[in-house]
């Protein structure tokens, strides 16, 4: 899930959010989201259109995008991105291969290849014929060109990206990508400041395109900063305009054709014959029962007298268009005795059924009056519509520009003031139409004027970790990545490194202490960081740098140079950490907070002196200035199991009395050490003085935390010790520590067995109100997917303002009976995106994250509750459900509650996860919605960028 923002406030009058409380249920129309969408659709679309035979799928699409200036102020440039830039390739092990990279002429794809593609000055340059042309090297490690099919070798040698795989572009810094530590040659060189790399000299001209869901990148070194510049701009231009106005001006099916067009036109001459055919309904998830491709193949060219043997773009538009509708299921659906599953392999008529249930099989259209008084008051529940709304609505519908099908019976003419019959299929499956209520997801700057403790915050653990705790590399391009995804709050756990060779500067790192991860900078994140701050300081709200600070007072003091250098004037150094409250996002927009540790003045430094409740001595607090090992770990690797586990155990006593195990982890240059040295006192205060929050050792008692401590300092609390204080029955913890979190800040993380990087579930923790729930996001597991599901609310700022149900210290919510089944999908991939495989066999799993109180209400705990739809066989185009009965669950707290819809494929061994979609319980519509699917990493890009489910809703 990439992070947006807008660039300035997105408000409409009579419309905004209050404090983020919405009732489930009480559904509004998207007025806000209508309007982005309508000034986004441009005046190509101005009126509807036909398909017409073009190279380049998707007429006003194609049309939008030939209008973008890649370099405006560089015309020249601008054609030399056309023609081809040399550049410097970074491969996949680190290596540099010189390469050329070519903008297509329609600006749908960028190219890699060896050689500069040649092309007539009269050439229109369209991406097929362009491909076609695409030089191949007569000999290289791959094979051999020369006698071999071009498009055999053409599909190893070329790379390809789609505008629709791109997402997010980094530049100028080294990190953007794995591949460029490894380019970097032996680390540890990196780690003692003994050498610079090639690649370092050069960072100022990498760019790293980032695709395919955030798992690839491509990273290339650019000939000089104006080229770099210009290829940025031009992609960003390209990917802007594409993500704009493709929903608005094509239907799903069109998209998803024009995205997999370049593949299966395997000749490159702009159409496909019956072998390439077959390639298409096997990329798409398409089966139509007892009908094989070949059947589908003869029966359309016979009804529309095609006597050639290849079809055009146009021809395969109406053939899905075809099987959507149910066209080659005629005879079969004539034959049922409809209703319920025996309409499985009817294809994509699920939204006509609806039309006719609703408005009668006669009609063919219906006017904007009804259709407002009908279904989007009567159906969707949203009441406050009006017909102006509506037809402004429908105005962007009738926009979408599709096929006419006079084959399939389905020759109707849009009318000014109504809709027609064949549009509500486009309607249902829209973005407008979403369950997840389309205007909690634009940023509502209004809202981000309270004190910090009022929102929850997209918070990373460990940041830099690419898998497990133990023994997985560290590495820059987490920290990128995570940001990209909406993260406000990073983790770096630093310690002492070596020292530069020349300059003899301390050279703090980042790694996973006392154990064998990998060691990465302290000052190549900070300029990651830094690199962000820069793209995006106008738009972006507070980013939280978490200090797990382990370092003696030399390398602290360095950390400060090193934050100070890089982050300049976007680093927020706090004028009064005795402030009674904290200050808003609003505020420090474009700033840099540091988490960390003041020096304690001096009754809090007697407070921490005093003995801790017995209850916390195993909690594994990250805290480094607060707990000592109690023995000597002589060998890391062997202990990592008794680690793991917790039988290694921590106690906390007086800090002018505590002592650090230090040194006795193996330095950057192989040095060992095992004597215990004593720790060091504090932070030095040019550390200090940089620091917002302070972290303070929790006692037992969130009333007397509230009361005793500053507005600025927080507790971290472990899921190991929540889960502890959960099962209390006295002091009524949960209403104490949602009354503690109003005004005061909770960081939560895993518990330290989870040595697989897994997570644990976050709600119970919102539900606590605590604002930074911890969470590792280099695992795609359900937790992070209902992290990613709660902050796309706000325009994916990283910030949610807190219900007012969590706001209080006594917590009451009216619970509400959720009624779901499904209906239909559309679109769906292959797991993983995959071009290759079987047919999917896709069935839905929903379930809802849910918080029950027990012990009358003393005791609080998260519940899950699931339900699977039947497997749908050899259909992921457009599989149909139509399930007659209802997925019921009483939501105790709906202004917590999450429910999440994942697609699945079923297998014979273990089932694939094909997409998922997360919505909060308050931000669900209720009516015919549709579901909005995105891949592992939350993003709806590539193929998952037209996925899609059609539900019910219902709300009791």
């Amino acid at each position: 899930m990439a992070e947006t923002t807008t660039a300035g406030p997105v408000t409409d009058e009579g419309h905004k959010y209050d404090d983020n409380n919405t009732t489930p249920g009480k559904t509004k129309f998207p007025r806000l989201s209508l309007k982005r969408a309508m000034s986004h659709s441009g005046e190509a679309s101005s009126s509807p259109s036909s398909w017409t035979k073009t190279q380049t799928p998707g007429t006003l699409l194609k049309d939008a995008m030939a209008t973008i200036e890649l370099v405006p102020s560089n015309p020249q440039l601008s054609t030399k991105l056309l023609r081809g830039i040399r550049v410097t390739k970074i491969t996949t092990n680190g290596k540099f291969k010189p390469r050329v990279l070519t903008i297509s002429q329609d600006k749908f794809a960028l190219f890699v290849t060896h050689g500069k593609v040649e092309r007539d000055e009269e050439e229109q340059g369209m991406t097929s014929f362009m491909a076609n042309r695409l030089p191949l090297p007569m000999i290289s490690s791959k094979g051999i060109s020369f006698g071999s099919p071009s498009e055999k070798m053409r599909a190893k040698f070329v790379r390809y990206i789609d505008v629709a795989d791109i997402v997010a572009i980094h530049t100028g810094f080294v990190g953007a990508s794995r591949k460029l530590e490894l380019a970097r040659g032996n680390s540890s060189h990196r780690l003692k400041g003994t050498k610079e790399s090639y690649v370092d000299t050069k960072s100022n001209l990498l760019v790293s395109i980032v695709h395919h869901g955030g798992a690839l990148s491509l990273d290339v070194i650019v000939p000089d900063e104006k080229t770099r510049d210009g290829l940025v701009l031009a992609l960003s231009r390209m990917k802007q305009q594409y993500e704009e106005t493709s929903s608005v001006l094509c239907s799903n099916e069109a998209l998803l054709l024009r995205y997999i067009w370049y593949d299966v036109d395997t000749n490159k001459d702009g159409q496909i014959g019956e072998k390439e055919f077959a390639t298409l309904l096997g990329r798409i998830n398409c089966h139509v029962k007892n009908k094989t491709p070949k059947q589908l193949w003869k029966a359309y060219r016979k009804e529309n007298n095609i006597s050639q043997k290849y079809i055009s773009y146009q021809d395969a538009m109406t053939i899905l268009y075809q099987i959507h509708s149910g066209h080659y299921n005629k005879e079969e659906s004539s034959n049922s005795s409809g209703g319920g599953n025996n309409n499985k392999t009817r294809s994509g008529i699920q939204a006509l059924s609806l039309w006719d249930e609703i408005f009668g099989a006669e009609q063919d259209y219906v006017s904007i009056q009804d259709f407002t008084t009908v279904f989007v008051k009567g159906i969707q529940k949203e009441t406050d519509a009006t017909v102006e709304d509506v037809s402004l609505m429908i105005d962007a519908i009738n926009r979408i520009e599709v096929v006419r099908d006079a084959a399939a019976g389905s020759v109707l003419e849009d009318k000014p003031g109504f809709l027609a019959k064949h549009r509500f299929k486009w309607y249902l499956h829209h973005t407008l139409n979403s369950a997840y209520d389309p205007d909690t997801q634009v940023l509502d700057e209004s809202s981000m004027t309270k004190p910090l403790s009022h929102y929850w915050i997209n918070t990373s653990h460990n940041t830099y970790l690419t898998g497990d705790q133990l023994q997985s590399a560290s590495s820059v391009e987490c920290y990128a990545k995570a940001l990209e995804r909406g993260c406000k709050c990073l983790e770096l756990d630093c310690w002492d490194g070596e020292k530069h060779k020349k300059t003899k500067e301390p050279l703090p790192v980042i790694f996973h202490g006392h154990t064998v991860t990998s060691k990465i900078l302290f000052q190549d994140v900070i300029q990651c960081v830094a690199m962000y701050m820069k793209r995006n300081h106008t738009t972006t709200y507070p980013v939280v740098l978490s200090l797990e600070n382990h370092c003696s007072h030399e390398y602290q003091r360095a950390m400060a140079t090193i934050l100070q250098t890089y982050l300049g004037e976007y680093l927020y150094v706090p004028p009064d950490a005795s402030a009674t409250e904290l200050p808003s996002p609003a505020s420090l927009r474009g700033k840099i907070i540091i988490k960390g540790k003041r020096p304690p003045e001096k009754k809090e430094e007697e407070e921490e002196e005093t003995t801790v409740d017995g209850d916390d001595d195993d909690d594994d607090d990250e805290d480094p200035y607060e707990e000592e090992e109690t023995a000597t770990k002589s060998n890391i690797v062997g202990d990592m199991t008794k680690m793991a586990s917790g039988a290694v155990k921590t106690t906390t006593k007086s800090v002018s009395k505590a002592t650090k195990v230090v040194g006795d982890t193996v330095r950057g240059g192989g040095e060992k050490s095992g004597d215990a040295t004593p720790k060091p006192p504090k932070v030095v205060p040019e550390l200090a003085r940089l620091t917002l929050f302070h972290g303070v050792k929790f006692k037992g008692d969130f009333v007397q935390s509230a009361q005793t401590m500053k507005a600025s300092h927080m507790h971290s609390i472990s899921e190991s010790k929540m889960g502890k204080l959960m099962k209390k029955t006295s002091g009524d913890v949960p209403n104490a520590w949602r009354a503690y979190n109003v005004k005061h800040m909770t960081r939560n993380y895993p518990a330290g067995a989870r040595v697989d990087s897994s997570n644990y579930n976050p709600v119970l923790c919102w539900a606590m109100g605590c604002q930074m729930v911890a969470l590792n996001f280099q695992t795609a597991d359900t937790p992070l997917l209902l992290n990613d599901g709660r902050y796309l609310q706000n325009g994916g700022s990283g910030y949610v303002l807190k219900p007012k149900s969590v706001m209080s210290s006594s917590s009451s919510t009216n619970p509400v009976t959720l009624r779901i089944r499904v209906l239909s999908g559309y679109c769906l991939p292959k797991p993983k995106g995959a071009k290759t495989g079987e047919t999917i066999d896709p069935y839905v799993t929903i379930s809802i994250h849910d918080v029950i109180k027990k012990d009358g209400g003393a005791r609080e705990a998260h519940k899950e509750t699931s339900y699977n739809t039947e497997t749908v066989d050899d259909n992921g185009f457009c599989p149909v459900w139509a399930e007659t009965t209802f997925f019921t669950h009483q939501v105790q707290t709906p202004d917590v509650a999450m429910v999440k819809f994942s697609v699945n494929e079923a297998d014979l061994g273990i089932d694939d996860q094909v997409a998922d979609a997360v919505i909060p319980i308050n931000c669900l519509r209720s009516g015919y919605r549709s579901i909005l699917l995105h891949d592992k990493y939350g993003n709806r890009s590539g193929p998952f960028a037209f996925a899609t489910l059609l539900v019910e809703i219902q709300f009791e």
